[in-house]
């Protein structure tokens, strides 16, 4: 069968199958399918499920709406997640018999990020607030070009942002599932970033910078916080960047993933993980040389979020390694053990490990296909394919890969050949080649 050529039309047919999360009883699973709708020339996305025993796919939200950032309560029986039903992201609860999301937030602005209590009663969220007021206010925001904004700080305006007002910041309070009340839980004039909450809910970790003047101060301390007293203790106070936290399932462990600023924004990132029990923090990928993270760069990938780390039961740990142009999943215990878990050429966007460490759901692209679903078993590499939504990539033309090295790099490249290729023919390209070949 011939090969067809890559057309715009075909941005239309592409569904991007993101963000795996497994069930608390690893039989099921939910993940996110976006697709870009060519009448309205918007993204819209829709949660589904898939029954592992059975291998059965089922679509759970409906509608002209994005969604992101679904996660199981701790029984399995309802599954929370941000939705722009309502124009801004506000915060939804699923239950999984069956039934329309119950919406739980209608604050001003939108929620950015949750996170579940063991308990299932309430859910831990992080949003922006006007400094005096709380999560609870409900008036509306003032038109941004109807008033003159006074800038006194460097940082005044960021990417899908704009303009940073300068008396709003990022904090953390939590949702009663039975009342929808907000409780705040921070209030200082200090952004907040909501990292993890412990598996016995007596704990978790935030991020904040105290500094008064912060435009030249890139650190974002973590702080791991006593629920109930809010007696702190610093996690990590490093110049460099740092997030992505998860506890251990015994909570003992706490990893996080980040960069100190050894080679300023050059600097790769790695796992690092604190014990509770002695107070020591442990690098776990110093000796790798590539960056810990999905560092490959796919465009037609919407919501293509991955946790920074995996734990599993005995404590193994697993991660996002990009190296060569592809991005693997990796795995690593604690004694300083480390193995690749997936395979070469190709780019693991997503990932969930069952706590067994027994099998991992991944959603994979390669150069010559926009991704899908898959069950792999972690000890054999066997792979199963729980999706097939852009099978119809699978007649498109595909790339090669070439090395060119000397004796200071090592160079990948890719060469995507025209459909009906021709070798006798002269091509631009091939002066690309010929410069590499003189140069290198």
């Amino acid at each position: 069968m011939s090969k067809s050529p890559v057309t715009i039309e075909d941005m239309f047919e592409t569904k991007s199958i993101t963000n795996p999360v497994l069930a608390p009883d690893d039989k099921g699973a939910v993940f996110i399918v976006t697709e870009l709708n060519e009448q309205d020339n918007n993204y819209y996305s829709a949660i589904h499920y898939v029954n592992l025993e059975t291998k059965s796919v089922t679509q759970w939200t409906f509608g002209k709406q994005k969604v992101s950032s679904p996660k199981w309560s701790a029984d399995g029986q309802m599954v929370a997640f941000l939705s722009n039903r309502t124009e801004t992201n506000q915060l939804y609860v699923l239950k999984v018999t069956g039934g329309e999301a119950r919406q739980l937030t209608d604050v001003k602005h939108s929620i950015d990020s949750f996170e579940w209590s063991p308990c299932g009663q309430k859910i831990w969220c992080s949003g922006t607030v006007k400094f005096g007021e709380t999560f609870a206010s409900t008036e509306q925001a003032e038109d941004k070009f109807s008033q003159s904004i006074r800038i006194t700080r460097m940082k005044y305006e960021a990417d899908r942002i704009g303009v940073v007002p300068q008396d709003e910041w990022t904090q953390i309070g939590w949702v009663d599932l039975a009342t929808e009340n907000i409780t705040d839980f921070t209030t200082e004039p200090f952004h907040h970033s909501l990292e993890a909450v412990s598996s016995d809910g007596k704990q978790l970790v935030m991020g904040v910078n105290r500094a008064e003047h912060d435009d030249h101060d890139v650190s974002t301390p973590l702080i791991l916080v006593d629920i109930e007293t809010k007696d702190e203790m610093i996690l990590c106070d490093a110049q460099g960047y740092v997030g992505q936290v998860h506890f251990s399932k015994d909570d003992r462990y706490i990893a996080y993933v980040g960069s100190d600023l050894t080679h300023i924004n050059a600097t790769q990132a790695d796992v690092f993980v604190y014990d509770e029990a002695d107070g020591l923090t442990m690098n776990m990928t110093a000796a790798l040389d590539a960056p810990v993270g999905n560092e490959s760069i796919a465009v037609h990938l919407q919501q293509a979020a991955a946790p920074g780390v995996v734990w599993t039961e005995d404590e193994q740990l697993y991660f996002q390694l990009s190296v060569m142009g592809d991005v693997r999943l990796y795995a690593a215990t604690l004694d300083g053990a480390m193995y690749p878990a997936t395979g070469e050429d190709e780019h693991v966007y997503g990932y969930d490990v069952s706590s067994t460490g027994e099998f991992a759901l991944l959603t994979v692209s390669t150069p010559t296909h926009p991704g899908e679903l898959y069950y792999q078993t972690i000890a054999t590499g066997e792979r199963i394919a729980l999706t097939s939504l852009n099978e119809r990539w699978l007649n498109k033309a595909k790339p090669d890969t070439f090395h060119y090295s000397n004796s200071e790099i090592d160079l990948e490249g890719w060469l995507m050949r025209p459909t009906e290729y021709d070798e006798n023919t002269d091509y631009p390209v091939k002066e690309i080649i010929g410069w590499f070949e003189r140069y290198l």
